[in-house]
């Protein structure tokens, strides 16, 4: 009840307040939710204004995510890849950002359960896609999560391999739109990817 009190007060005429927003989104970060509350959250944030404030609407919906990912991995898979099916279907300024957000949230569920093949399965045809359409960002997060999934498994060549050719597509003099929160660019992304190698 105090998350759904925070959105609705951070949802002004002015459009969102973003210190009222980081704490109910911090609160959903810290709370493991029922099927009734997710709802309920989804009602609450489908007030909020699409443009300008697109982004916040697909922060808490990330958000959820990943708060279903400590509790049920396979709600939050079903979430994750539910989210993903509408937004590939709508052409909005945050979409493909909020997309490759919610691929990089779903690693988490794939990789903590015994869901993982299907996940490599998930990951090596959104490679594909976007190879087809030569999508650099998309090529990139998906060859690092391949990294990390192959890393778990314990087969190391492979993922050595994919964290290399994602620090390839990497771009650190570019500055691409993201969610807040997810700091997947630049000089970070390839200092991360390369710790991991070493």
């Amino acid at each position: 009840d105090s998350v759904i009190a925070l959105f609705n007060k951070s949802n002004t005429p002015k459009g969102i307040d973003t210190a009222t927003f980081r704490a109910a989104n911090q609160l959903i970060a810290n709370t493991v939710l029922s099927s009734d509350q997710v709802s309920q959250l989804e009602k609450v944030i489908d007030q909020i204004e699409k443009g300008s404030d697109e982004q916040f609407y697909h922060q808490v919906r990330i958000n959820i995510l990943r708060s279903l990912s400590k509790s049920d991995k396979y709600r939050a898979i079903n979430y994750g890849k539910l989210n993903i099916e509408k937004l590939e279907k709508t052409n909005t300024p945050f979409n493909k950002v909020a997309v490759l957000s919610f691929i990089t949230a779903l690693r988490i569920p794939y990789r903590s359960s015994d869901k993982l093949p299907e996940g490599m399965q998930f990951i090596t045809e959104k490679l594909r896609e976007y190879k087809s359409s030569n999508d650099s960002n998309g090529i990139r997060i998906c060859h690092w999560i391949l990294g990390g999934f192959y890393s778990t498994i314990g087969l190391n060549e492979s993922a050595i391999y994919h964290m290399k050719k994602s620090i390839s597509y990497n771009d650190t003099s570019e500055s691409r739109k993201q969610l807040p929160g997810f700091n997947f660019e630049g000089k970070i992304f390839t200092l991360n990817n390369t710790g991991v190698l070493i």
